[in-house]
Formats: C-alpha cells, structure tokens, sequence
C-alpha cells in the first residue's frame, strides 16, 4: 500500500482551506483506494482530527500593524519556523514514513512574508534527504515574491515532478518567473468541484416554496492581503446590509454564513448582525466548527452569493447557482473558465443592479447551464488524469 502525504494548510481557521485537504484526499483515493493518505499542515503540523473553536475576533486594523516593514514581518516568521522544534520533528516522521508527498491544494504559492515559503521549502528539503517524489496539485499562484520567496519557491518546483496549478493566471505567473516551467506547470481546476462527489446527497435542501439564498460574507480587510481592491468595512457592510433587506423585501429567504475565520465571524456579529438583526426572512447561520458544517450550510440554499472561493466553489459544486463577489483575480479567472462569468458580481455595482442581474438569472433557470456542467465535468476527469500520473492507478 501507498502512503501518501498531503500538505497544505487544512488547520487554517479558514474552513474553505479543510475543504481543500479533503477533497484532495477524495480525488487520490478515487484514482487509487490502495493508499494510505496523512495529512500534514506545513505551517502547524499533524492535521486535527476535531472541530475548531468557534472565534468571534476583527482582525487588527491599527497604525502600528500597518506601519510595520515587511521585513520585520518575514524576520517574525523566520524565527517562528526556527524556535518550532516540534513542526520540525513532526515533519521529519511525517516524510519518512511517505512513498510521495503531495503539496496542495490551495493558494499556496505566495509569498505571505515567507510563511508558506519557509513551510514549503522545509518539506522539499526533507524529500530531498529522503528522496521522496513531490507533486504540486492544484495550487494557486500569485505575486509579488520577495527575492528569498522566490529562490525557495521555484527550487520547491524544480525539485517537483508534476505540477498543476487551479487557474491559467496561475501559470501564466509561474512561467513569467521561470520559462523553464512552461513544459511542466498544467492548468487544471480546484479540488473542491469534488464536493458533490464526496459528500452525496445526505442533506438535500427541503424544497419550499420560498427561495433560500445564501449571503456568504469574509471580512473586506481580508482584500488588503492579497488584492489591489480596497473596501472598507463600512462600506461594505452598507452593500451587504442593502442587499439583504432587498431581497428579503422581495420575498426570498435570506441566510447569512460564513466560512468560519474569526475575523469573518467578527465582521458578521459586530457590523451586519445589528443592522438585519428584526429584519424578516433574514436569518444568521450558527458560525461553523468544522469543515462539515460549511458544507451543510451551502447545502441547505438554494442559492448562493458569496466572497470566499471555497464557499463558492462547493456551491457551484452542488449545482446551485452560485454567484462569486469578486476581490481577487483567483475568484475572477476561475469562474471564467468554468463558463461562469455571468456570475460574477462587483462590490462596486449599485445594489439594485445586482439584485436585477440575480433575478433575471433565476428567472431563466434555477440550475447550472448544461455547458457549464460540461466544463466542470471535463475538468474533474483532467483533475483525476493528473493524480492517476501522479500517484499511479490501482493495480
């Protein structure tokens, strides 16, 4: 039997991220049930097996945070990694015991002041001593790199023998880099289009008369991280407090979710809760502990508007129409090469005008077009012709 070490970051706070390690799990067992899969947080070790806390906390938005160098912020987690004598043990047994490792999925290949980085570079580094096979699946890709993030990085995918990555703008950054990874980086999909597969039709949606949508809602200080858009929180608990009331007035049922960061959770409780809290058909969904009860959550909609891709993405998943509040380029090129650029949406457009592009959708149809169930499809079987090259098929 196989065993097969999966890293990424399924610890993450960000319950989207456990979304990923699972449906990465799915798909190799899929392809090969003959493996013996562990899972591995590059950046905090042995994955738990138990629910999260649920944590209510804003992410810090002082003038100290924003004036401090990014150096300082590297040095930060440089000494982190170094003092954690136990990450490092434990990532020792973990690659010892493997046949492969699998890095991914995820937007892993970013330079967040060195922690994914250093997190990657510690796992080739002991594949190396080992010489043990690594494959990047499915990743995401994005710049600036610092000069050091870069020299880790591309010796991580040099030492690779297959890499994959979620979106084409993906590629085409990695390639910008280096043109040496032009014959080895393909362009595929992210895992979590698997969710159907995985988790079958356990908690259908009852159906109701009335229209249940799905306001998935991420904290916009989130955006400063990783995108050139700006949106303050109180404009945008303007937009989504707006649409909320517009579409409970109209008639739907509105459930507000988030993916359980407590930053999220944060925003939620301490800027929408109070503007919708004696609104009518307007309801907030218990903050998730698990990945499970993310899961549960998009199930129950009928539709679903939201910002982090890994609520998007399950959703779309499920065949719910599903539409992507675009922050990032991720979100954007993904849902174009699914054929889902209808569903794109702008935190920048009047309220009304979105609420108009969302009705005039259902109104066509309540399911996914039949060519964009075909563009999924094509590229679950393209995700599973990777892993099958990858890991091997069963015997």
């Amino acid at each position: 039997m196989k065993e097969i070490l999966v890293c990424g970051v399924a610890n993450s706070a960000n319950l989207g991220d456990r979304i990923i390690a699972e449906t990465v799990n799915y798909i190799i067992h899929s392809t090969n049930e003959l493996t013996q899969i562990y899972n591995f947080d590059l950046t905090d070790g042995k994955v738990r097996d138990f629910d999260n806390k649920s944590i209510i906390k804003l992410n810090s938005t002082g003038l100290l945070k924003q004036l401090t160098p990014d150096y300082m912020r590297r040095l930060k987690v440089y000494r982190k990694y170094k003092k954690n004598r136990g990450l490092e043990t434990e990532l020792k047994k973990s690659v010892a015991k493997a046949d492969l490792i699998v890095i991914g999925g995820g937007h892993l290949l970013i330079d967040n002041y060195l922690n994914f980085p250093i997190g990657i570079s510690n796992i080739i580094k002991e594949a190396r001593l080992n010489n043990i096979p690594v494959i990047f699946a499915f990743v995401g890709a994005k710049g600036p790199w610092s000069k050091t993030a870069k020299k880790l990085l591309l010796d991580a995918l040099e030492y690779a023998d297959y890499i994959s990555v979620r979106d084409s703008e993906s590629r085409r950054f990695l390639v910008s880099l280096s043109e040496s990874l032009s014959n080895k980086v393909v362009t595929l999909s992210d895992p979590a289009i698997f969710v159907n597969d995985m988790i079958g039709d356990d908690e259908k949606n009852t159906h109701t008369k009335t229209t249940k949508i799905g306001l998935g809602i991420m904290d916009p200080n989130v955006i400063r991280r990783h995108s050139k858009y700006r949106w303050s929180r109180e404009d945008a608990k303007i937009w989504w407090v707006s649409l909320a009331k517009k579409l409970s007035a109209r008639g739907y049922e509105v459930n507000i979710f988030t993916n359980g960061a407590s930053t999220d959770n944060g925003f939620v409780e301490y800027f929408i809760k109070k503007e919708l809290a004696t609104v009518e058909k307007v309801s907030f969904l218990d903050y998730p502990t698990s990945y499970k009860d993310v899961l549960s959550c998009i199930q129950k909609q009928d539709v679903v508007i939201a910002q982090r891709l890994h609520a998007c993405l399950p959703s779309i998943s499920l065949m719910k129409q599903t539409f992507g509040l675009v922050w990032d380029i991720k979100l954007k090129s993904i849902y174009n090469e699914l054929g889902l650029s209808d569903y794109i949406i702008d935190f920048n457009e009047e309220v009304d005008i979105v609420i108009n592009k969302i009705i005039n959708k259902l109104e066509q149809n309540h399911h996914l077009d039949t060519q964009v169930i075909e563009n999924i499809n094509v590229r679950k079987r393209e995700l599973l012709d990777f892993v099958k090259r990858g890991v091997g098929e069963k015997d």
